[in-house]
């Protein structure tokens, strides 16, 4: 189960304003961006989502499938989100509480 902030597709200018989007948001091709080997831009300047835009929200995982979550935890702390690992499910009152923080998206 995964619960994201909805900022819309990138092209909303709420998001924008709040400078939670980089200018790069909604593009499908970057002129002169530096490109992996499936097309992708390379650099978290490309990123929807700008470094530490999402300081004050928290992102709760239950990872019950045993993948690794170096990668995803070094990502959500680079936008600024906290985050938390479960590698199973809480109780229902736990659930609750966490689903009750205001800082959880």
């Amino acid at each position: 189960i995964a619960a994201v902030v909805n900022v819309g597709s990138g092209r909303s200018n709420r998001a924008k304003r709040a400078d939670l989007v980089s200018r790069h948001a909604g593009m499908n091709v970057i002129e002169g961006a530096p490109t992996d080997k499936f097309g992708n831009p390379l650099g978290n300047e490309y990123d929807l989502g700008v470094d530490g835009a999402f300081n004050e929200m928290e992102i709760v995982v239950f990872n019950i499938c045993s993948i690794s979550n170096v990668h995803a935890s070094k990502a959500f702390t680079q936008k600024g989100f906290k985050h938390e690992w479960h590698s199973s499910f809480p109780s229902v009152e736990t659930m609750k509480e966490i689903l009750n923080r205001e800082s959880v998206c």
